[in-house]
């Protein structure tokens, strides 16, 4: 859930730079050059910063991540094991 929460977040600003990207290098083709080159090298790297922002985000959403209920406290402490009755089985 943490890191499907994150990707969604910086999907959305990611297709937002995106746009921003594809206005600023429409504008600057009037200056000359390949503008699909300039989107397609500058798209890579808003890329690359998004999948970093993604890892990143994840293991500090982890960290401050608190468990709410006292049990599951102690489960954690525990490494996940809890104390189980043995029921009497049928022979």
């Amino acid at each position: 859930y943490i890191t499907l929460t994150q990707v969604d977040n910086l999907w959305k600003q990611h297709l937002k730079d995106m746009d921003f990207l594809k206005e600023f290098v429409g504008l600057r083709s009037y200056k000359g050059g390949d503008s699909f080159q300039e989107f397609q090298e500058e798209g890579y790297e808003l890329f690359q910063d998004m999948l970093a922002a993604v890892r990143r985000n994840t293991v500090y959403s982890f960290f401050q991540y608190k468990l709410k209920n006292e049990e599951n406290v102690a489960k954690a402490k525990k490494g996940g094991k809890t104390k189980t009755k043995k029921r009497k089985g049928k022979k």
